[in-house]
């Protein structure tokens, strides 16, 4: 099937800037796709150039096979929700939703009829007639996100639509974002600095750095097997433990660090015989548990952090200069480990994933 948007090799230039640097990638259709990355990595800009507010200097960026070249963002198949729901303040509802189809001169029926079934989407039917100084925040956003689903876009482009909502109204609409886009079928294209977001609703990610796309592929895939040292650091939370890289072939390698050695998989080739490994803080075990790894070893409680489901410790390796964050569940049955306390600690290599020095790091 032909994409709903696909860019060909594309770069954009801000004075000295180089906000995008020539990349390349297509969305499919009917899919959840997320730009994921740090302020200024270029995330935005590319959302932009797909809205057409902005235009590439070089590059191609096509919508359902169609060369936007030329094409104003007024005449593209796209609409926008923005982080700030931009509704206007003397309307209700109803009349926020029904705005773009009233400039678009639809038939009143047809409005009327599109307008009820895009607020019963977002579970907004019983607030048509309250003005958004009546609503939550989490409500405004429905509204803004029901006014850009009532124009059926090919492609709705999110723009961080969730960073003004707290911690828990933001869960909450993450996974009603994602009820939405599979009941539709449209297309989402979402902009996010924040991991949990993009993991939780993406059907693909790219993570982009310094204006370039570091790795495109699932949640999982970029979770469990980062391709750069940036999206390791980036994704989750992980150690990163310096090593020496003993042999190497094209899928794994051997690895020393603090006297101990391990094989772990990597996803470049690597060079040189300095490297780091990413291990995440879940996937190294402690106390019994330990014992059942293929990397074992003794380490010291430095400190200890609890978070309601979770106990995290900060470690060091018995013998080395190694630092190792662990986080393991806390099911409410034990205490935890005390600072002073050693423990045994443990880890499987292929949980690992490692990368040359000279790799770029972010």
């Amino acid at each position: 099937m032909t994409p709903d948007v696909e860019f060909r090799s594309v770069s954009k230039v801000f004075g000295d800037f180089l906000a995008v640097d020539d990349i390349s990638f297509s969305v499919p259709q009917g899919s959840f796709f997320s730009l994921l990355g740090p302020s200024g990595c270029g995330k935005t800009t590319t959302l932009r150039m797909t809205s057409g507010f902005e235009w590439p200097d070089r590059g191609e960026v096509l919508i359902a096979g169609r060369d936007m070249q030329n094409v104003p963002a007024y005449a593209r198949s796209t609409n926008m929700v923005f982080q700030r729901w931009a509704l206007f303040p003397h309307m209700t509802v109803a009349q926020n939703v029904a705005f773009g189809l009233e400039v678009d001169r639809r038939p009143r029926a047809e409005i009327n009829k599109r307008v009820g079934e895009a607020l019963e989407l977002v579970g907004l039917s019983e607030f048509s007639t309250r003005k958004p100084r009546q609503l939550s925040g989490g409500q405004m956003q429905r509204v803004a996100l029901a006014r850009a689903l009532v124009k059926q876009p090919k492609v709705l482009l999110l723009d961080e639509p969730l960073g003004a909502l707290d911690l828990k109204l933001r869960m909450q609409m993450q996974l009603e974002l994602k009820r939405i886009q599979r009941e539709v079928g449209t297309t989402f294209m979402y902009v996010t600095h924040d991991q949990s977001e993009a993991l939780t609703m993406s059907d693909r990610i790219a993570v982009m750095n310094k204006g370039r796309i570091d790795q495109l592929d699932t949640p999982q895939a970029i979770y469990d097997r980062p391709a750069t040292r940036f999206v390791a650091s980036f994704i989750g939370n992980a150690n990163l433990i310096p090593v020496e890289i003993l042999e190497s072939s094209d899928t794994d390698a051997k690895v020393s660090a603090g006297g101990l050695q391990f094989n772990v998989p990597i996803t470049q080739r690597l060079t040189g015989n300095g490297g780091i490994v990413s291990l995440r803080f879940e996937r190294i075990r402690i106390g019994p548990d330990a014992k059942k790894q293929q990397v074992k070893a003794d380490a010291t409680v430095r400190d200890v952090i609890f978070s309601g489901s979770s106990i995290t410790y900060v470690m060091k390796l018995a013998g080395g200069d190694i630092d190792l964050t662990v986080e393991a569940p806390h099911d409410g049955t034990s205490s935890p480990y005390s600072v002073g306390e050693t423990v045994a600690v443990g880890w499987d290599g292929s949980a690992a994933t490692a990368f040359s020095d000279e790799q770029n790091d972010g």
